[in-house]
């Protein structure tokens, strides 16, 4: 994790073929600052495919948060037809099983993962395939909030 202040999050969004996309996000964040993140980036009009990759981040909400912020989310104009969050630490990982849960429709699914690989794979995407080893890179971009943005 960078270096950076807890009340700032970052990312780094990386793009692939055939609407691939992949998320790295890294930092502290509250529900609030988590939703301006996914609307200053989540806007991929082309995405079918997208893995987020949350192994450096912790996110501080409560549970009624992260419905409202799912909600938030199913109502996006462009959403793709598969998203797969991978999360190592028990907390972001249950939280992120309550978002998938409310946030998926018949139309877009979510699931959550222990590891990439396991993510890639349910994803329809082979792991050493140009499609995922070939993604351009677009810069860390942080996202910085105000110090009492945080609890």
């Amino acid at each position: 994790m960078s270096e950076k202040p807890a009340n700032n999050l970052r990312t780094l969004v990386s793009v692939g073929e055939n609407g691939f996309y992949r998320v790295e996000i890294e930092g502290v964040g509250t529900a609030q600052e988590i939703s301006r993140v996914i609307s200053e980036i989540a806007v991929f009009p082309d995405s079918k495919k997208e893995l987020w990759i949350a192994t450096n981040a912790r996110l501080n909400m409560s549970s009624a948060e992260l419905i409202a912020l799912a909600d938030l989310a199913k109502k996006m104009e462009h959403r793709p037809d598969k998203v797969a969050i991978v999360a190592s630490d028990d907390l972001t990982f249950g939280l992120g099983r309550i978002y998938a849960g409310h946030r998926e429709t018949p139309e877009n699914q979510m699931n959550v993962f222990r590891t990439v690989e396991s993510a890639l794979e349910w994803l329809d995407l082979d792991a050493d395939s140009e499609e995922v080893q070939e993604l351009e890179e677009q810069g860390w971009q942080y996202h910085q909030f105000p110090a009492t943005g945080c609890r």
